[in-house]
């Protein structure tokens, strides 16, 4: 399991835990992500929320000249409607936690575990709308 964790003043903590194979034992973190052939086995990051979201809803609230409490409002009333009309249930469950977050922005963790493992280039080269569900990506608070 290979780790990095980054706290950004203002921002938050950002913590990446990676499950990789085929790769060589030498390289860093970043630069594994160069190697086309790395596999990915699984991964979890998770943010840890400080002001980011806060200050994201504040300029969206000031761009739309309306209350930060009214973007919360409709951004959650949008989030219901998503998970309303979603058929899969693990996109469902992945926006209720979006939903949560959006709701009480404390953290969030984003976790990836394909049925096999994915090499960087398979993943580069898939369709973005096949993606989350060949990762079998969730999400909880």
């Amino acid at each position: 399991l290979n780790k990095a964790e980054w706290h950004i003043k203002d921002v938050g903590t950002i913590a990446l835990d990676l499950q990789l194979a085929n790769t060589p034992p030498s390289l860093t973190p970043t630069a594994i992500f160069a190697l086309p052939m790395t596999e990915v086995i699984e991964a979890r990051l998770v943010f840890g929320n400080e002001s980011f979201m806060r200050r994201v809803l504040e300029l969206v609230a000031q761009k739309e000249e309306v209350s930060v409490e009214e973007v919360t409002r409709k951004t959650i009333e949008k989030l219901d409607q998503e998970i309303a009309s979603e058929s899969d249930e693990y996109i469902k469950a992945d926006l209720v936690a979006v939903r949560a977050f959006v709701k009480n922005p404390k953290n969030i963790t984003v976790f990836f575990a394909p049925e096999s493992p994915m090499t960087i280039q398979s993943l580069q080269m898939t369709d973005q709308a096949e993606l989350s569900r060949l990762l079998k990506v969730s999400a909880n608070n």
